[in-house]
């Protein structure tokens, strides 16, 4: 990650996409494919962001474009989806401490089945 990042130039833009978090190096069935990143690697990725790159929200990004407002120099978006409770329980926490924004994707029949948990 770090060889891709280092690259980014203005007026680029680079989403970084998440399956899931976890609070350790699970493998179990939450896990089953290695898709979700423990808690230890996600906070250092955050605090390489923090202070190499400027966090920006989605709705942030679609208004420099749709307003043909440069973006901002090194801007990087953060996204999760399938809705994992680990992303809420895990990566939640560690982006509120680092004042951080990210998009959550949560597909709404997984939720009222409880097949993510």
């Amino acid at each position: 990650m770090t060889a891709i990042m280092h690259s980014i130039a203005s007026p680029m833009v680079i989403g970084l996409a998440y399956h899931g978090t976890t609070p350790d190096k699970k493998r179990g069935l939450e896990n089953i494919y290695g898709k979700h990143i423990n808690a230890k690697y996600f906070e250092e990725q955050l605090r390489f962001i923090v202070r190499n790159y400027r966090i920006i929200k989605q709705s942030d990004l679609v208004d420099c474009l749709v307003n043909r407002k440069p973006l901002p120099r090194k801007a990087v978006f953060i996204t999760f989806d399938d809705g994992y409770v680990g992303n809420y329980q895990v990566a939640f926490p560690l982006l509120k401490k680092y004042g951080l924004s990210a998009t959550f994707f949560v597909p709404t029949a997984y939720v009222e089945n409880g097949w993510l948990e």
